[in-house]
């Protein structure tokens, strides 16, 4: 993940700035991902770059299912659809998944791998690593690599990781952007302190049976994100993005007490704070910077506005980009105009830094030179960072009187405890840091306290926690949870210890596809728009729109959730809001569903039109309207004729107003459904 993103994200960006100079900044670096990215700049390798390395006529079966299994999960419309061969290579595969069977071994020829090989890695190369003379010419050949192609662009890619970081520290030292910093292995801060904080939002949150209260590491964590930064920069930081904008009274503390002068954080946490709604918030508050006193000293805080945030985020990747970019100046206008005459909002625009561009064509580039050149040319909006906010004495810093502890996902801290496998991991961790407390008082022979500490803190990252629950799907599930237990192991190991039998058990219940369940047993649902019945749908498959595959989590979609099923005549498909579509949050909005197998088809629904579903199939003059109800939820029926002998079906939805692409579910993938089943009902038994 760390070496990809390097390849791909990381040096593109700041780069492009120095283009810009009216332009001015703030990015974040996570210490634990500064390190990674130099251990490879210094020739560290991972599985992913060793198969690649091997020639494809000469790939054991063990390193061909690795290829197979793993240089498909990519962005399918970013990274996959957008290059020729690598859709012929995905289409002779069968799907994205990461089942690899003996006929799937037999379809693919030494020429076929040695074009996925490359392809796969010129998928993760960025704009500046695609201008290097050994990956250009590559890019406009696009199939049929030869073995020195292949080895001489995965040197390239290895001589570029070292120069990843080099421009945030040639802007930084031009005064052109402020890099600030995370507490060093990504942790929520609040819960190392204590994991009573996570009631302050949600007070009826089930806890893990053990406690944890160790402010300690949470002090260990931000004072060792301050020492590497300071090594890379030759200065101290002034600011920090609190992992996943996590934040409470004794974290914030404990920043303060690091050095640390300001932190930022979501309108959501702005809200609980202040005891209001977080979409109904006074503008002056939102758009103002807030002062925190603490006992250890101030601190200032920046809440990003979630509805601006979250645009460049997920929404943009599919608008031409000189129209993303009106919109999104608009909306600064509209911002600034609803302000009082004197006064000038500060808006906090904060977001995910590499993982929505995969989705952009090239990566977003032509995005980001059209918004920079806007935001260099606009005379009335003034680019600042959060230093330049600190020394304007100018700008009012508005008191807060204290934080109710949470994140940026809802204000609350539920994304990482709460749910069994989450409260389990933190069992897990509390026993490892008990016996690690043992030791310190007391060390065994043959101790290695600071290799303990050093594992503890790894295993107190927030990710291990992001993907155990239902919230959120990786193809990589059972990795993460084995690097978990793993690294809690090595606690145990590093102060003389055996780790416990039950570190061998995963925490993380795999059971197929953990981002889409698939129907349980075949229904037909009443087509009223209402949910008629607890057991209407029980049975049948669902995606959640809210969180979904990746580490991006979108707040502000407006489709929570789609469910799907079938009987023997009709696909059904149902749409949940975030609030309920007869209240009309939608109206003037189109939400169309793309069917890609086995029929090029499309159904289109304009909320509040009054007028059925129509289905459109390709080259079709003939358009079908559609059985449906639409109140509280979408339900609709697609009788299976129109599939005609097929009986899967692959699907995608979004949501447009004005034919620009405000939503989509998947991202960047298709819902992929089997309906020829003839036992199911037999076969899916639920008590």
């Amino acid at each position: 993940w760390a070496r990809l993103h390097a390849l791909r994200n990381y040096a593109d960006i700041p780069a492009l700035q120095e283009q810009y100079p009216g332009v001015r900044l703030t990015y974040n670096l996570v210490p634990s991902l500064a390190e990674q990215i130099a251990d490879y700049a210094s020739g560290a390798e991972d599985g992913f770059e060793r198969v690649s390395r091997i020639p494809a006529d000469a790939l054991e079966e063990e390193d061909l299912r690795f290829v197979l299994s793993n240089f498909f999960q990519l962005h399918r419309e970013g990274q996959i659809e957008c290059e020729p061969r690598f859709r012929e290579l995905l289409t002779l595969k069968g799907d994205q998944s990461r089942d690899v069977d003996a006929k799937t071994l037999k379809r693919f020829k030494p020429d076929d791998i040695r074009d996925l090989q490359v392809l796969f890695n010129l998928a993760w190369s960025g704009w500046l690593l695609r201008t290097q003379p050994e990956v250009a010419p590559l890019l406009e050949k696009g199939r049929g690599f030869s073995e020195e192609e292949k080895t001489a662009l995965l040197d390239a890619r290895s001589r570029f990781l070292g120069s990843v970081l080099e421009p945030y520290i040639r802007l930084q030292n031009a005064g052109a952007c402020e890099v600030s910093t995370t507490a060093y292995y990504h942790p929520i801060l609040p819960l190392l302190c204590d994991l009573e904080s996570s009631r302050q939002a949600v007070p009826d949150l089930p806890l893990p049976a053990a406690s944890f209260r160790y402010p300690e590491d949470a002090d260990a964590q931000i004072s060792g994100g301050v020492e590497s930064y300071t090594r890379l920069f030759g200065r101290a930081p002034l600011g920090i993005w609190p992992s996943e904008g996590s934040v409470s009274n004794k974290a914030c503390e404990l920043m303060a007490a690091n050095g640390i002068r300001w932190a930022a954080s979501d309108r959501t946490v702005l809200a609980h704070a202040l005891g209001g709604d977080p979409w109904k918030l006074p503008a002056a508050e939102l758009y103002s910077p807030h002062l925190l006193q603490t006992e250890a000293g101030d601190l200032t805080l920046f809440f990003r506005d979630t509805g601006l945030s979250d645009l460049p985020a997920f929404t943009y990747q599919t608008w031409e980009a000189e129209r993303a970019v009106d919109d999104f100046i608009a909306k600064i206008r509209a911002i600034s105009d609803g302000s009082g005459a004197n006064d000038i909002p500060l808006i906090s625009v904060i977001l995910d830094g590499e993982n929505a561009w995969a989705a952009y064509p090239d990566n977003g580039r032509e995005f980001f030179e059209t918004l920079f050149a806007r935001l260099q040319s606009e005379d009335w909006i003034e680019t600042v960072t959060p230093a330049q906010v600190l020394e304007n004495g100018e700008i009012e810093k508005r008191p807060l009187p204290g934080l109710v502890a949470g994140s940026w996902i809802y204000g609350t801290l539920t994304t990482w405890i709460g749910h069994p496998e989450k409260n389990r991991g933190w069992e897990v961790l509390a026993e490892a840091r008990t016996a690690l407390a043992e030791a310190e008082s007391d060390p065994p022979e043959g101790t290695d306290l600071e290799l303990a500490h050093k594992e503890m803190l790894i295993a107190e990252g927030s990710d291990w926690f992001w993907w155990y629950g239902d919230d959120h799907a990786t193809a990589f599930a059972a990795e993460f949870d084995t690097l978990f237990r793993d690294h809690v192991g090595n606690v145990y190991r590093a102060i003389g210890q055996e780790p416990p039998d039950s570190l061998l058990e995963p925490i993380k219940k795999l059971a197929g596809d953990l981002e889409i369940t698939p129907p349980l047993r075949t229904l037909t649902p009443k087509l009223d728009g209402l949910e008629t019945s607890f057991m209407e749908w029980i049975n049948a498959g669902n995606y959640s729109a809210l969180g979904g595959a990746g580490m991006q989590h979108q707040t502000s979609s407006a489709v929570g959730r789609l469910w799907f099923g079938f009987d023997k005549e009709c696909f059904y498909l149902r749409a949940d809001g975030r609030q309920p579509f007869r209240i009309r949050p939608l109206d003037g909005k189109l939400l169309r569903i793309e069917i890609s197998t086995p029929i090029d088809a499309e159904i289109s629904y304009l909320f509040g039109s009054g007028e059925p579903p129509r289905l459109l199939l390709d080259g079709a003059a003939e358009v079908v309207e559609l059985d449906y109800g639409c109140d509280n939820v979408l339900e609709l029926a697609l009788p299976l004729s129109f599939l005609k002998e097929s009986r899967n079906i692959s699907f995608a939805i979004s949501v447009e107003e004005d034919g620009n692409e405000l939503e989509r579910h998947p991202r960047g993938r298709l819902i992929e459904l089997d309906l020829s089943s003839e036992n199911l009902d037999a076969e899916s038994w639920i008590v």
